[in-house]
């Protein structure tokens, strides 16, 4: 018996045999696990199955003058693209907002079927006069409700910024 447990223990800093075979199947499985857990993170997190819309260019114009004033109406468009790997298939509905606050408006956004890496450039979603100068942000959600069942969620959303300079006959 006493020979036994010799053996099995760390005379002096040496490590016997039994104990460096137990050691490396300690670390070879906490490799393994790692690994396990990382190939179930990235089947998760990146998986990219089924349609997915996301807003690839958003951009103002204001249909009576170059660059917009206070008092000004804009209008908004949006490119949209399926970077999923199924085909989508509309309609969705679009929110706005400006400079945090909801325009009170929304819309359906009328899309032909996108296969996917299809690009679709949206008609006039909304007007919005602008009543502060400076810095405007406007911000535009489309499939606003989830009502497309999409591969992300979390890309539908875009934000501009209109910037209303002072005009000559304003005052501070």
């Amino acid at each position: 018996m006493m020979d036994n447990e010799i053996k099995n223990q760390d005379l002096g800093g040496r490590v016997t045999k039994n104990n460096k075979s137990n050691y490396w199947f300690y670390i070879s499985s906490i490799v393994c696990v790692i690994v396990a857990m990382a190939a179930i993170y990235q089947f998760l997190h990146f998986r990219n199955v089924g349609p997915d819309i996301k807003i690839t260019a958003m951009k103002y114009y204001a249909p009576e003058v170059l660059t917009p004033k206070l008092g000004d109406y804009v209008g908004y468009k949006i490119t949209i693209t399926n970077i999923g790997n199924e085909i989508f298939r509309g309609p969705f509905k679009v929110r706005s907002w400006l400079n945090g606050d909801s325009l009170r408006w929304e819309g359906y956004g009328e899309t032909p079927v996108l296969a996917p890496g299809e690009t679709y450039t949206g008609k006039q979603y909304s007007y919005t006069r602008f009543t502060k100068i400076g810095a405007n942000y406007i911000k535009l959600k489309v499939d606003a409700d989830n009502e497309v069942v999409e591969s992300r969620e979390d890309n539908n959303e875009a934000t501009i910024v209109v910037d209303i300079p002072r005009r000559d006959d304003t005052k501070e």
